[in-house]
């Protein structure tokens, strides 16, 4: 936290400055590294705004401000003009040893920002998780760490899709085509194959029979709204083969939730008629001639004058996933009263969130709407389809994963029990995973290469793992567990570390401003470099005296440091590699 203390003691003295020169400009603070001869470790581009408002040059309006003023934070050591920056300069002696004595414990830069419920990982009931969810778990995940450190309290809310037309479709494909045998030995698959059955068969019927295939699907759902024994009874068949095999899976990227709240509840507990009730009631929504229930969103078209449709009710009585969605909400307020509800969705959903979110105030919900978007995974092929099969599983992810780090821990470690091999095979497969899926921008939309997310080279998980493991070993070496940093003369690799160690604070604050653990992601993989840097150009179990020793404790303050950044990357670290 003492990057934080140093920035806010800053723009304050910054800003006293600036009332007694009587102008008012933005105090933005840009953070450079302590190696650098040129740039302050803190800078200030003060100079034009300041020269626009004093009608002076930026450097005439710098030396002004300057002027019969000095920085009273005891850290601060000089401060320079260049190019319209004020750069401020540190006693890095005294910095480095105050940050590295305060490293060790969790990081947590501000509390008490409220609950915030959080709909994350939702998988599809009766469909196999596939890389698409794999990004939403580990991003969802990541995210609540994130939200964590900053303050929030998190309640992980598992929305799985188990309800809603498909289900009628599916339920029908089982009659005709399924077998009870298959649905018993691999539920999952049999009912994949079902599901792309139907919709190769609604595909290559003539238009008239196809509405025909289609009315037999909305038939088998109306039975199931209508709470029919049997549709019932296959339904639960369906749901509960399918979150058997999600916890297996969850079990294995060691991912919890404090809730499994699927769209179903809100249906069979009687929140969804309540939810159009209110609508009505509130004269939010209106029925229409057909019987469907609808709210008017979003601004009126500039030629019609007519605003869109957002339907909460089918002409057949039946539920959307809008209704559902907004009965959460009803259902959400009812029971946590949160300050926010966020929701990990791919960015395809956009629109649609946009306009529950208007609905839902209107109605009377207001809780800091979030709706935290991602890109979308394609594969080398193509974009990926369930109903065309173009799908790669989370769990064929998982398990291409951790078969080669096997491979690898294996040949680099002759002699290793098989079991250690497994284990450590595993949390290295997983870190691959993670960290591919966690250092590309949420909102960017990137293609999954396996064998680059597999690659254990370069800007990956095991990278990561490997310079912690390093790191380790030189504290183990040096047979001095809890070593003491005392600096003596610091060197250029050794600044840049220090430096890069003490952000973390800074990106984290960071990442939870852009709802994005790929900022921790990054700064892990700069972390590891600067760490790698240090370690080649910087003998330490060579070094003798006091130089040994602050190296010794410099590794040891990464060691803290890179240990959190793999926790807020749900990364589990390993004693060997």
């Amino acid at each position: 936290m003492l990057l934080q203390e140093l920035k806010s003691d800053v723009r304050h003295e910054v800003k006293e400055r600036l009332n007694e020169l009587e102008v008012q400009v933005d105090t933005r603070i840009e953070i450079n590294h302590l190696d650098s001869d040129e740039k302050g470790f803190l800078a200030l581009p003060l100079g034009f705004k300041l020269a626009s408002q004093l009608g002076k040059s930026p450097e005439q309006a710098l030396n002004e401000f300057k002027q019969g003023f000095e920085f009273k934070n005891p850290y601060l050591k000089d401060a320079r003009i260049e190019s319209g920056y004020l750069n401020l300069f540190i006693d890095e002696k005294k910095y480095a040893e105050d940050l590295i004595s305060k490293l060790g414990e969790k990081t947590v830069i501000e509390k008490n920002k409220g609950l915030a419920v959080i709909d994350e990982s939702s998988p599809n009931v009766a469909k196999p998780m596939h890389i698409g969810h794999l990004r939403n778990t580990l991003l969802s995940a990541s995210l609540n760490e994130v939200l964590e450190r900053n303050g929030y309290t998190v309640i992980a809310d598992n929305h799985l899709g188990d309800w809603g037309g498909q289900f009628g479709n599916l339920m029908y494909a089982f009659e005709e085509w399924g077998s009870d045998e298959e649905l018993e030995e691999r539920p999952i698959e049999h009912l994949l194959e079902l599901y792309q059955k139907f919709g190769q068969l609604e595909e290559e019927l003539e238009e008239d029979k196809r509405e025909d295939l289609r009315d037999k699907g909305r038939e088998w759902f109306s039975r199931l709204e209508d709470g029919e024994e049997e549709a019932e009874n296959l339904w639960e068949r369906f749901r509960d083969a399918s979150i058997r095999r999600f916890k297996q899976t969850y079990s294995i990227l060691d991912v919890e939730f404090d809730e499994w709240i699927g769209e179903s509840f809100y249906v069979q507990e009687g929140y969804t008629d309540e939810v159009v009730e209110l609508a009505l009631e509130k004269e939010v929504a209106k029925k229409k001639e057909d019987g469907s229930v609808v709210i008017e969103v979003g601004e009126p078209d500039p030629e019609t004058g007519e605003k869109s449709e957002l339907v909460i009710l089918k002409s057949d009585g039946s539920t959307l996933y809008s209704t559902r969605d907004l009965a959460t909400i009803m259902y959400r307020d009812e029971r946590w009263s949160p300050e926010h509800m966020m929701y990990v969705v791919g960015s395809e959903q956009d629109k649609y969130f946009q306009e529950i979110f208007e609905a839902a105030e209107r109605l009377g919900f207001n809780y800091n709407f979030k709706h935290i978007s991602y890109g979308m995974i394609s594969l080398p092929e193509g974009s990926m389809s369930t109903r065309k099969g173009n799908i790669i599983t989370a769990r064929q992810v998982i398990d291409e994963a951790t078969d080669k780090a096997e491979e690898i821990v294996a040949e680099n470690n002759p002699g290793l029990e098989e079991k250690e091999i497994n284990e450590t095979a595993e949390r290295i497969g997983l870190a691959a995973l993670r960290f591919e899926t966690l250092k590309y921008s949420r909102k960017r939309d990137f293609e999954f290469d396996k064998e680059k997310a597999l690659d254990f080279n370069g800007e990956t998980g095991p990278y990561l793992l490997y310079s912690l493991t390093r790191a380790k070993k030189i504290i183990k070496d040096s047979e001095k567990e809890n070593p003491v940093f005392e600096a003596a003369e610091l060197s250029k690799e050794e600044l840049r570390l220090v430096s890069t160690i003490s952000k973390l604070p800074v990106k984290l604050a960071e990442a939870e401003e852009k709802y994005d653990p790929s900022v921790i992601a990054n700064y892990g993989y700069t972390l590891a470099q600067d760490f790698n840097n240090f370690y080649h150009s910087c003998p330490v179990l060579d070094a003798d005296g006091e130089l040994q020793n602050q190296r010794i404790g410099l590794t040891k303050a990464y060691i803290d440091v890179m240990e959190e950044v793999l926790a807020i990357l749900c990364i589990k670290t390993v004693e060997l590699m």
